[in-house]
């Protein structure tokens, strides 16, 4: 791919939401009431677990802040972060995506710059607890032999905890993943774990988290486990702003020579939801 270490990345994180008002005229012969909008049918947290989709859009958040990590290379890493995510839930289907970028110097010079994005689209059974879904992710690591990461799954998913405190759901699929820079392959892979996990702890805290394994399909392939958990703070209700704790990790099961199979990140961040 030319010179790798040229290349300047730049992660736009754009997140939209826009509320749903309706109108509503007066019986014959009454005055045209001014238009109203509908009140939420309990708090707003609550309609966002559990997929209502009362707002009519998309409830998203934003947030920047300080990470820290260790690298595959075995190096400590102090860093920036940006990170967004959206969601969108109704009846039927329900859409969720989410971006970060890390990014980090020592001496003048970059020690981590890396990235990524998920998107993923669920469609619900009609009285039934399984779901089909759609998932795509985009990666970038400037130190990483791979560089530039794509990937496509389908499959199916069932939802073990659906309430008002918790939201887990188990997924398995098939799919693959494309790798570019000094490694140019396709990897077919199945995929299995647990995302959309949500534990309501307290009306203005929640934790949720995202556990998945990539196993390829060839004989000897390697394989590789994404994870994430993250701690969620309402600051202000009616500022709309909150506190992130997290931590993720990448692991992989044939890193190159001299390098850990781990990618650390740990972060804190203060956000803002826009709805």
């Amino acid at each position: 791919m030319g010179n790798r270490h040229s290349l300047r990345p730049v992660f736009g994180l754009f997140f939209a939401a826009w509320g749903a008002f309706s109108a509503r005229e007066a019986r014959a012969g009454d005055a045209v009431a001014s238009a109203k909008a509908p009140p939420l049918a309990g708090p707003a947290w609550l309609q966002e677990l559990k997929g209502s989709d009362t707002r009519g859009g998309f409830v998203s958040h934003l947030s920047a802040g300080f990470s820290g990590g260790v690298t595959p290379a075995g190096t400590a890493t102090q860093a920036w972060n940006l990170q967004g995510d959206t969601r969108k839930s109704g009846a039927d289907a329900t859409f969720r995506a989410d971006a970060a970028w890390f990014y980090s110097v020592a001496d003048r010079k970059a020690t981590r710059s890396s990235g990524q994005a998920h998107a993923m689209q669920d469609w619900k059974w009609a009285d039934s607890s399984w779901l089909t879904f759609a998932r795509g992710e985009a990666q970038y690591d400037r130190f990483r032999p791979w560089e530039w990461r794509l990937a496509g799954y389908g499959g199916l998913g069932y939802a073990l905890m659906d309430d008002a405190d918790w939201e887990v759901i188990a997924r398995g699929g098939l799919g693959g993943r494309y790798d570019f820079g000094t490694v140019n392959e396709f990897t077919p892979e199945t995929v299995i774990g647990g995302s959309a996990v949500g534990w309501r702890i307290a009306p203005n805290q929640k934790v949720v988290g995202e556990a998945m394994a990539y196993v390829g399909m060839d004989e000897d392939a390697p394989w590789r486990f994404s994870g994430k958990a993250e701690w969620q703070v309402t600051l202000s209700q009616e500022h709309k702003t909150l506190l992130k704790l997290g931590v993720r990790d990448q692991y992989e099961s044939q890193p190159p020579a001299g390098q850990s199979g781990h990618d650390l990140h740990y972060y804190m961040g203060i956000g803002v939801e826009l709805q």
